[in-house]
């Protein structure tokens, strides 16, 4: 989903304002926290009506307190959103992230024990869920949710998610950092290349009217 909506840099080159400069021009944490924030505002929404509208249409069990919930709310989305980050900076278009989710829900089911137990699967599988959000998320939402977990008995959940959180984001900001040294020395070359035609073709145009 943060693949399609955020894109590649080059679909993402626009103003808010005629007269303010591009938003890719802005210093790189500027951007890359602003981008987060957009994506945070939009699980919000979609977290909160799932809790107080959907759970409470369906009657499903809702035991959880209000304040483990937002603190379990913030790690998952701190993991979900920078590894998305991460993830859509390996994109060339918007199209590849939702062709990309259309193989990855099953793979991750199996990996996160949702679907298959853990125990039942080999060792480098539980390696590459350990590495996916939802293999921490799903049992501490049915923890807390179904048997009104507290804060202590999810901590394990808690500090993994935070944990994958921190080490997305590292990884996403080494990522674009480096995405933008490359941007700049494309451009850098560019020019260069640029002046250099300008000069070739001005001397031949020196040597045309002597």
């Amino acid at each position: 989903g943060i693949g399609a909506m955020g894109g590649p840099r080059k679909a993402r080159k626009f103003k808010f304002f005629k007269d303010k400069q591009d938003s890719e021009n802005e210093p790189l944490l500027m951007r890359y926290f602003g981008r987060s924030l957009a994506y945070l505002l939009h699980y919000i929404v979609c977290i909160t009506l799932y809790k107080v509208v959907i759970y409470k249409m369906f009657g499903f069990p809702d035991r959880g307190d209000y304040f483990v919930f937002v603190v379990f709310a913030a790690a998952f989305f701190g993991a979900v959103i920078n590894m998305g980050m991460w993830f859509a900076q390996f994109f060339e278009r918007r199209e590849t992230g939702m062709q990309l989710f259309l193989c990855v829900p099953i793979l991750v089911l199996f990996v996160t024990g949702f679907s298959w137990p853990r125990e039942c699967t080999p060792m480098w599988l539980r390696v590459l869920g350990d590495l996916i959000p939802s293999t921490f998320a799903i049992p501490a939402w049915l923890a807390l949710e179904n048997m009104g977990a507290d804060l202590y008995e999810l901590r394990h959940y808690i500090f993994n998610l935070y944990g994958l959180s921190i080490f997305y984001l590292v990884l996403g900001l080494l990522m674009a950092k480096r995405r933008d040294l490359l941007q700049r020395f494309r451009e850098s070359e560019l020019a260069t290349n640029a002046r250099v035609r300008f000069h070739k073709g001005l001397e031949r145009c020196r040597h045309l009217f002597r």
